[in-house]
């Protein structure tokens, strides 16, 4: 049997929807830095890099890439690579049209 929605988080003793709770609004949560190996993923994909040649790269699986990369998304939130490299460029000609 599941628990009920407005129990509190064993952990924190916040309630789903409090400010700093784990799965409120994106925007009110800290945004930690990312671990160095998302950081260093990133970077190759911003670069232009495929799945196939950051595996090669950093000695890593495919799907272990695959699953970085949608961790990267994640994170940023966007779905595909170009949001990325929009979301992450500061010179981008889209940003503020959304």
């Amino acid at each position: 049997m599941a628990a009920p929605r407005d129990h509190p988080d064993r952990r924190s003793g916040l309630h789903p929807g409090d400010p700093g709770h784990g799965d409120g609004d994106p925007e009110l949560r800290p945004r930690a830095a990312a671990p160095p190996r998302l950081a260093k993923i990133a970077r190759l994909v911003i670069s232009g890099c495929t799945d196939k040649q950051i595996a090669t790269r950093t000695g890593l699986s495919f799907s272990t890439v695959r699953t970085y990369v949608r961790q990267i998304y994640r994170r940023i939130g966007v779905h595909s690579r170009v949001e990325l490299v929009h979301a992450t460029n500061p010179h981008s000609m889209t940003r503020g049209l959304d």
